[in-house]
């Protein structure tokens, strides 16, 4: 699917999804000439609040991109990256105490990373040997 720039060519505003009906209900409140609303047609515009530019959007779809404070899953990229960062942060809670469950892990006693989860009371252990992460994120 194509993206389309949502800002104006003309002035460099940004500008508002406006979705016409069958009946052009919202083309009385635009502030266009009447040669421009002639030329309408039921479907998605995108228009400039600043300078009135008038633009239909591709085939009369818009994608607009979500991103969600619930979803706190990293994806694997992102995962890898910060097992590292974890790992090479000395202001992190350590402890030797707690065995790696990672049954391919061969040092004894590993360093173990606490990282503490802001929104449970359930941390992710982090070993600095092996990698291997378990525990809630």
């Amino acid at each position: 699917m194509e993206r389309q720039n949502r800002f104006c060519p003309k002035c460099s505003m940004y500008m508002k999804i406006l979705e016409m009906t069958n009946n052009l209900e919202n083309i009385n409140r635009l502030d266009i000439g009447d040669d421009e609303k002639k030329n309408i047609t039921p479907g998605l515009y995108l228009l400039c609040s600043n300078c009135s530019h008038l633009q239909k959007t591709k085939k009369n779809i818009f994608t607009i991109p979500h991103y969600s404070i619930n979803d706190r899953t990293p994806n694997p990229i992102n995962m890898v990256r910060m097992i590292q960062d974890y790992k090479n942060d000395t202001t992190y809670p350590r402890t030797n105490t707690i065995k790696c469950i990672n049954s391919d892990c061969n040092v004894l006693k590993p360093e173990i990373v606490i990282v503490n989860n802001e929104y449970d009371t359930e941390a992710m252990y982090i070993c600095t040997s092996c990698s291997h992460y378990w525990g809630k994120y």
